[in-house]
Parts: structure tokens; sequence; C-alpha cells
């Protein structure tokens, strides 16, 4: 996969080095640029909308120790990096199982992955964290590496998703059943 360019200045897709973020208890992280690139063309740009990417292995240490997920043992992530294969092994099999219960309540639509670079390690990109700053600020961080297209297109296709969504009540019990009777009896009518 050829996801990283060489950073080539402040644009859409640029990742910025030691950005604090209020969101993450001011601790620095990596920052990916938002800003749409006409407004870059345009000098139109007074505040840079951005989102972090926190380490990978920081944000899952994270979700296992809030519980995100549950069943997952901690004590299989913690330690030296990299673990042992072993480890690993058990590491991984639990957090697929709980990843497959937390992705499908939607929790998963948050957040993006960003693979490893030679400059940085694996990190996961918070949506809901998207952060603006003035220009001036934010022009005194370090530039690290840019996402080559189509990897940036992607990230902001589904950054777009995030914040555009229409939130709703969930179905009751009721209405699910409600919904499954309505279904089972249509497939029924269209036996006879």
């Amino acid at each position: 996969m050829d996801f990283w360019a060489d950073f080539s200045g402040l644009q859409q897709g640029a990742v910025y080095a030691d950005v604090p973020f209020e969101a993450h208890d001011g601790e620095s992280s990596y920052a990916v640029v938002v800003t749409p690139r006409c407004d870059f063309a345009n000098d139109k740009v007074d505040y840079v909308t951005i989102l972090p990417a926190a380490p990978a292995h920081e944000v899952l240490l994270h979700w296992v120790e809030i519980g995100v997920f549950q069943d997952v043992q901690l004590e299989h992530v913690i330690g030296e990096m990299p673990i042992s294969q072993s480890k690993y092994n058990q590491f991984d099999r639990q957090f697929r199982q709980n990843y497959l219960r937390w992705h499908q309540r939607d929790a998963a639509a948050r957040f993006h992955f960003l693979p490893q670079s030679d400059v940085s390690p694996a990190c996961v990109v918070d949506f809901q964290a998207s952060h603006s700053m003035q220009l001036k600020q934010f022009a005194k961080f370090r530039g690290a590496k840019s996402i080559k297209s189509p990897y940036i297109e992607h990230l902001l296709a589904r950054f777009a998703s995030w914040v555009g969504r229409v939130g709703v009540e969930g179905f009751t019990t009721q209405a699910e059943d409600d919904i499954i009777r309505s279904l089972t009896s249509f497939a029924i009518d269209k036996k006879k």
C-alpha cells in the first residue's frame, strides 16, 4: 500500500507531530489536516481544522482500560512492546471477538486507522475530537508526512459521514419483534 508521501507543506492530508489536544488531556498527538484544499488555494484559511491521530497502541490500551473490550485481558498488551507472539495471539483472539461486538454498536464509525510510516507509528484518528486552531498558532508545529490520494479522500468521506450523521433512537424490543413478524408474515404470504 502506497499510503504515505513526504511532507510537502500545510495542505489537506498533511500530518503534523506533537500537536496538543484538549480532548486528550493536553497530551501531544499527531494531527491530520482536513481543511478543504480550495481554502488553502484561495488563501481563505484563518483556522486549520485538524483531527487527532494518537498512536494505536496507546488508544488500544486506553480502550481496554475503560472497558470498551470487556473480556480482553489487559496483561496481554501491557509490558514491553512488541509483546510475545503467544501473548499477542491470545490478545488478538479476544480483541477480534470484542471488536465485532463494538463495531456492531456503530462505535467504530468514529475512528479511522492510519498505517505506520517511517516517522510515525500506526495511529487511530478520532473524528469526534475534531478541532480548529488559528493558522498562526498551528504553523509552529512540525510537519511529518502527507496522506496520498485516494487515502485522504477516503478519510474525508468517513469524517463527513461521521459529522453529518443523524442520531435517532434505537428500536425498542417490541418494534424489533414487530419488524421480524412483519417480514416473516410477508415471506409466508409470498409462499401461498
